[in-house]
């Protein structure tokens, strides 16, 4: 229903996961092409276009390349980790649907484009009425780390303490689930709140 649909949310929500799961159900009933583009590793928003067209094998890395490359069907582009290089990549999305006619773009940040053209969605993490999911998730994850094995009694209410701590962020329960192989509740609790490296896509979620 739109060319444009931002995926909005903080880190570790699931944005990129969303994004992939709509394009492969999308597939050729919706599509005749499909290219994912991941900026995350972009430091200069001047190379974001470069990018783009290296992606979808533009034979110039410029506006009007991909517009040439893109123009022949119904493309779905998926552009993943834009927030750090939000203006640049607005003002190419905003150029590339002009030129276009059946090109659909989804966008994964931590804030929208503010484009015209723009349906935001926003992806929040699993608290408040969705708590019980984030259990569940929790739940789950810790369970194929430990062997099937579920949480016993005595652990239980520290279980559940540490996943309220993780403020229903997916990717960091996830992360702590996998701990529980080697490591029991208090131990994995008493680790969380270290400080990363201070890169990578994920660093904050994983300290």
């Amino acid at each position: 229903e739109h060319r444009l649909v931002t995926i909005v949310g903080p880190a570790g929500v699931g944005k990129t996961r969303i994004a992939v799961e709509l394009a492969r159900e999308a597939t050729t009933a919706l599509d005749d092409d499909q290219y994912m583009v991941d900026l995350a590793d972009i430091r200069d928003p001047d190379d974001v276009v470069a990018t783009i067209a290296g992606v979808v094998r533009a034979r110039e890395l410029s506006i009007d390349g991909i517009v040439r490359r893109l123009s022949r069907g119904r493309v779905l582009l998926v552009l993943d980790n834009a927030d750090h290089v939000i203006g640049a990549l607005a003002a190419a999305v905003d150029a590339l649907l002009s030129q276009t006619e059946q090109l659909r773009i989804v966008v994964t940040s931590r804030e929208s484009l503010r484009l015209t053209e723009e349906h935001v969605v926003v992806l929040r993490p699993l608290v408040g009425d969705d708590a019980e999911d984030a259990w569940r998730l929790f739940s789950e994850r810790a369970a194929d780390a430990r062997g099937g094995r579920a949480f016993h009694d005595e652990e239980l209410a520290e279980a559940r303490e540490l996943c309220t701590q993780l403020a229903g962020i997916p990717l960091a329960l996830e992360l702590a689930a996998a701990r529980l192989d080697v490591l029991d509740v208090e131990q994995v609790r008493e680790g969380i709140g270290g400080r990363g490296s201070g890169t990578g896509r994920h660093d904050s979620v994983r300290a």
